[in-house]
């Protein structure tokens, strides 16, 4: 769970660099999926729990495969806007 949280608030930390308008629907999902998991090991749960537990489902390959895409595009376009500024430099 400690590492779902991190990438959670990585997720709304740096909102600002998803390349959509709007939040893509694989990443509300896993946001969402974390949640359920926050509220339920809040409660008087245990971990043994989980499997008869209505939690929300991880998005899966489709999440991996965004994550992997999106990085790719930004990195690219970073590397484009950083040749840019270095070639108009006197």
């Amino acid at each position: 769970m400690p590492a779902n949280l991190k990438m959670r608030d990585l997720i709304a930390g740096n909102a600002d660099l998803v390349i959509e308008d709007e939040m893509p629907t694989t990443l509300r999902a896993f946001c969402a999926r974390v949640a359920s998991y926050e509220v339920f090991l809040s409660s008087e749960h245990t971990p043994s729990d989980i499997p008869r537990a209505r939690l929300i489902g991880h998005p899966g390959s489709e999440y991996v495969a965004y994550v992997r895409r999106s990085f790719q595009t930004l990195k690219m376009r970073q590397d484009r806007l950083l040749k840019l500024t270095t070639e108009n430099r006197p």
